[in-house]
């Protein structure tokens, strides 16, 4: 309140004394002079202390001047004129050693010192004595020793004040004449007035300022307080969640380890029974799939929560995008005896920039969903549309809708949270990890589109998803893989480049088995040599583990890109590595690479992406 009234002030005076003599311009910038001027002396920034004094001075500075007036308009002797000028000299200078040279302490000693004990004394004896206003300027001196002086200094000083003070008074008593009376009454009285009033003021200015600081800092404890109750709210939060985190965590990791421990049991105890056999290891891959789709979730969802998943800005068609994502989930849908329909509705922009990668995590885990949770010989319906496009943007979207289990009204207000699932048992029975959603939801925030769910228990499921994205002119330029059943590698010379030995031993007997000539390399630097040592066109296909002791698969593949011959620049090499996030494509793609296929490698998927290579070598 004192600042802001001493502000506005400053800034009315400004205004006011420039109207007649100044243009606006002028005016405008001596206000925001004087503005500048009292921040330096009253700005929230400053010590309290600091604040103070500068607050009591300038009061008191005032308060000299009008005294300075009193004095000379009541005909007091010159003594009393010199006294208070040299009152008012010292505070000036008290004032700038403090604001411009940073020597509170000096200041406030001096003022104490010089004009409480000495200017103020002999103030009291040259005008008036007791019959004047000399008692309140002593009160207002003993305030400003409690205000601005730390420590025991603060109680010497306070005890030599009362000292003087009570000296001056017993002289005056018992010796009337060492006092200069008034001339006058009336100056008498105006005296007594004006010094009540700024020693009222000064007081009243001070216990409103300190009344000020005090409820900032009543309401900034209290805020602080609720900003801890909330973090403490948060943190048990965040602890009854990793808690259950770590449950779900170790049921869903223990089951498929037990399962497959079991069936290698049964394997062992069962050597020459073929069909068991086959039965185990059918089970085995069932079991070692699910423990890889937990492991992706809890990845993702790592990484969606630390923020530092990047979506890529590409290229891609949508509409063959979601033909590979519906291909990817035939198969379990024929297991389960679910029909799985398309229908692609206005498509007029399938080629859009976006992150194609994550657009594709998005459908198979709905569509992937509305399968896994369908009834037997249900039906899912897939509906791409294009809604509409403007100022290139085209809004996509995806509406899935199944005749599973449906979802209940309570559930879907928490089906975005991990490891959420509609029934107890669904975890065992229906295989899942409950992180799916989070990650469908997290990742369309993240693109600035939105989903809606509807769902009737029984009767199915409606998941609607609308994303934008920029239409792009120019066609997907990726490359065009060929079916399972032209995916011939048989007579291809491959650089297999894996530094694990059974990594190695289980790539080389998959390639070689479907017919492929392969030579193998522990190291990047290994590799390079390799492929330096043989003539242009002896391999058709490198294929590059990343992380390798002495050299890694990025300088590997840099070295052989950089190499002054045409195949180095030309062979495909295909990162076939556990590094598997968006920014490791990215930076697969910037050392040279032109696939990138994650670990476990999916044998189907990169025999495909070799024979599209191949083919498109020889064309």
């Amino acid at each position: 309140m004192v600042e802001g009234t001493i502000s506005f002030a400053f800034l009315i005076m400004s205004v006011e004394c420039n109207t007649i003599n100044y243009p606006v311009v002028t005016k405008l910038k001596e206000a925001v002079l004087l503005k500048a001027r009292y921040q330096k002396m009253f700005g929230s920034e400053l010590p309290v202390r600091q604040i103070l004094f500068n607050l009591i001075t300038s009061v008191a500075l005032a308060g000299g001047i009008i005294s300075l007036a009193v004095s000379v308009a009541t005909g007091l002797p010159v003594i009393q004129d010199i006294v208070v000028v040299i009152t008012i000299l010292l505070l000036i200078f008290c004032i700038y050693i403090t604001n411009a040279k940073g020597k509170l302490q000096l200041a406030s000693a001096i003022v104490i010192l010089f004009i409480s004990m000495v200017l103020l004394p002999l103030m009291f004896f040259t005008g008036g004595g007791v019959y004047s206003g000399m008692p309140s300027w002593f009160v207002l001196g003993m305030v400003f020793t409690f205000l601005l002086v730390e420590g025991r200094i603060c109680w010497l000083f306070l005890a030599m004040q009362v000292i003087v003070y009570a000296g001056c008074i017993v002289l005056a008593t018992l010796y009337p004449p060492l006092v200069r009376m008034f001339p006058t009454p009336e100056g008498e009285v105006i005296d007594i007035a004006q010094s009540m009033f700024i020693a009222a003021f000064t007081i009243g200015f001070i216990l409103r300022f300190q009344t000020g600081i005090y409820e900032k800092i009543l309401k900034k404890v209290t805020e602080q307080s609720r900003q801890l109750e909330e973090a403490r709210d948060a943190a048990n939060r965040a602890n009854s969640a990793k808690t259950q985190f770590l449950s779900h965590m170790s049921h869903d990791i223990r089951t498929p380890i037990n399962g497959i421990i079991g069936m290698l049991e049964i394997a062992d105890e069962n050597p020459d029974d073929k069909e068991r056999q086959a039965e185990c290891r059918k089970k085995i891959r069932i079991a070692s799939n699910h423990l890889l789709s937990l492991i992706n979730d809890v990845l993702d969802i790592s990484m969606l929560e630390s923020g530092k998943v990047e979506l890529t800005d590409e290229v891609f068609d949508i509409r063959r995008l979601t033909e590979d994502c519906l291909s990817i989930v035939q198969g379990k849908a024929a297991e389960k005896s679910v029909s799985v329909t398309a229908k692609y509705t206005d498509i007029r922009h399938p080629c859009l920039y976006g992150s194609p990668l994550h657009v594709r995590q998005i459908i198979l885990n709905i569509v992937g969903n509305a399968v896994k949770y369908n009834k037997e010989n249900g039906s899912v319906e897939v509906e791409l549309k294009e809604l509409y496009c403007e100022k290139e943007t085209a809004g996509m979207e995806l509406k899935v809708s199944d005749t599973g289990i449906g979802i209940s009204e309570e559930f879907l207000k928490n089906i975005y949270e991990p490891f959420t699932q509609a029934e107890n048992g669904a975890r065992t029975k229906y295989e899942g990890t409950g992180l799916g959603m989070t990650i469908v939801k997290s990742l369309i925030d993240s693109m600035g589109g939105r989903i809606d769910i509807k769902s009737s228990l029984g009767v199915g499921s409606e998941f609607t998803v609308i994303i934008p994205f920029r239409v792009s002119e120019q066609q997907e330029t990726g490359l065009k893989e060929v079916p399972d059943d032209q995916a011939d590698i048989s007579g291809m010379h491959v650089l297999l480049v894996e530094d694990n030995d059974l990594n190695r031993e289980i790539s080389q007997y998959v390639l070689e088995k479907a017919g492929a000539r392969v030579v193998n390399a522990v190291n990047g630097s290994e590799a390079v040599k390799i492929f330096t040592e043989n003539g242009p066109g002896t391999f058709d296909c490198i294929l590059m583990d990343i992380m390798m002791p002495v050299m890694d698969g990025y300088e590997a593949t840099r070295k052989i890109r950089s190499m002054p011959r045409a195949d180095g620049a030309l062979i495909p090499i295909i990162a076939m590595t556990a590094n598997a996030y968006t920014d490791d494509v990215r930076k697969a793609k910037e050392a040279g690479m032109n696939m990138h296929i994650p670990k476990p490698v999916d044998a189907k998927k990169l025999f495909r992406i070799m024979a599209s290579f191949h083919r498109k070598d020889k064309q």
